[in-house]
């Protein structure tokens, strides 16, 4: 089955989506020119179905806070998100708008388990992610031109060495991929 929206304009680009479900599990999306059809983005991974494939308003749902500029560099970028059977699998797959090639690229670094804050003022991503035994708080800071000036990653999870548990603390800051900073502090759990 195969749904195509209504035109619609992007980053100043007429343009539309495709939405083809294959066998009732797995949907391809893609964002097409409206002018040239030119593919803009294109998305192979689960995503989540919405509740009705056949509503009419099906769009609408899919699009629901997916349109957003994510890296505050003027241009809007598109959030898709992936639902599965568990939070650690959940997948919101950040695909950034290229103005120079005029389409979308996904961005492996941003990509997360949840987008937690976009904040506007500070020019932060704020992402999260959840593990077996603990989770992840990412601070990604923008400068004005779109780019990554530091990444901030707090993390709070359990490990156990031999037959004792921790409750453990870690915080990292990276810039340009580089670790400058890091710190950890790990407590004994005490069962009672």
């Amino acid at each position: 089955m195969v749904k195509i929206s209504k035109p619609f304009t992007l980053n100043g680009i007429e343009c539309y989506w495709k939405h083809q479900n294959i066998a009732n599990t797995d949907i391809i999306i893609q964002l097409l020119s409206n002018k040239t059809n030119k593919i803009l983005l294109e998305h192979l991974e689960d995503i989540f179905q919405p509740t009705n494939y056949n509503a009419d308003d099906f769009f609408t749902e899919v699009g629901n806070n997916g349109y957003t500029d994510v890296n505050f560099d003027g241009f809007t970028d598109i959030l898709i998100r992936s639902y599965t059977n568990t939070i650690m699998s959940d997948v919101v797959y950040v695909y950034l708008f290229n103005p120079k090639a005029e389409e979308y690229t996904v961005s492996d670094e941003l990509s997360d388990n949840r987008i937690d804050i976009v904040d506007k003022q500070n020019r932060r991503l704020i992402t999260g992610n959840e593990y077996r035994f603990g989770t992840d708080s990412i601070i990604h800071s923008f400068d004005k031109k779109g780019q990554i000036k530091y990444k901030e990653v707090y993390s709070n999870y359990r490990m156990q060495n031999d037959t004792t548990w921790f409750t453990c603390k870690d915080y990292q800051k990276l810039i340009n991929g580089k670790l400058v900073i890091e710190r950890r502090t790990c407590d004994t759990i005490k069962w009672e």
